[in-house]
């Protein structure tokens, strides 16, 4: 079975993604929660209290013209991304709109040192992780995975295909990016879906989920960027994500996956 176009609703730029992850936000919470009762938070004394943040605060003054003509281009970019299942304009035309304005005359927000001084290593590594998907791709990749994975779980219940993904992805993201990992596997799984009987949103949703399975600083850019500037241990990274690993692991079967099935997204 092909996947018919009509189908075809993985797309990032839809606004419903944010919506099917909804349940994250009680995941957050409960991590949250957690936290508190390990480190006994209410222990906790911040040298100079309350006053320290609010003298911080009014040394930062009044907004500049700047920082409000900077506002405007991130309102833009944000109401942009919004609305793109309406307008069906890819979101990157957003995003080079948004760095033009700040670089027109009589804006002047953006510097030329900031095109100048554009770290191409940056540009490369984004390049590299779509590189690998498309090359996955180009090698027959994802049709492997489709016809491998339509066999094993051609009679399976919904939760063993979810789960079964979600695996995947875990184990994918120790060799690959988020990036790279979506690219190399979204395009196969949303056909196993179809394969399948499902609602390609299911096998997309569950891969989007298993990218923030991550217990090492390397697994994420942000976090290794944190980590490279040392403002955490190793081992403290280690044992928080563990725990969030394990959490997101229990909260995949009792509220994401109840959630999709009630959604329609399964």
């Amino acid at each position: 079975m092909i996947l018919p176009d009509r189908d075809r609703r993985f797309r990032f730029g839809n606004t419903r993604i944010p919506f099917f992850m909804a349940p994250y936000i009680l995941v957050c919470l409960i991590f949250l929660f957690i936290l508190t009762r390990i480190y006994k938070t209410k222990e906790y004394n911040i040298a100079g209290g309350k006053e320290y943040f609010v003298e911080e605060y009014k040394k930062l003054g009044k907004v500049t013209l700047v920082e409000k003509k900077a506002a405007i281009s991130l309102l833009f970019l944000f109401l942009f991304i919004l609305t793109s299942s309406w307008h069906g304009l890819d979101t990157l035309f957003g995003f080079i709109a948004a760095v033009v304005y700040l670089f027109l005359p009589g804006i002047n927000v953006g510097k030329k040192e900031a095109v100048t001084k554009v770290n191409m290593g940056t540009i490369a590594f984004m390049v590299a992780c779509c590189s690998i998907g498309t090359v996955g791709s180009s090698l027959g990749f994802d049709q492997l995975v489709t016809d491998l994975l339509s066999s094993l779980l051609q009679d399976a219940d919904v939760y063993t295909v979810s789960y079964t993904i979600f695996g995947m992805g875990i184990i994918g993201k120790l060799v690959m990016t988020p990036l790279a990992l979506i690219n190399c596997l979204a395009a196969p799984l949303a056909q196993l879906g179809a394969d399948l009987g499902m609602n390609s949103l299911g096998p997309i949703n569950t891969l989007l989920l298993s990218t923030d399975m991550y217990v090492m600083p390397y697994q994420n850019s942000w976090t290794m960027a944190f980590f490279a500037m040392g403002m955490f241990r190793f081992k403290d990274f280690i044992k928080l994500n563990l725990l969030r690993c394990v959490l997101l692991l229990v909260a995949m079967g009792l509220l994401f996956i109840p959630w999709w099935g009630l959604l329609g997204a399964l």
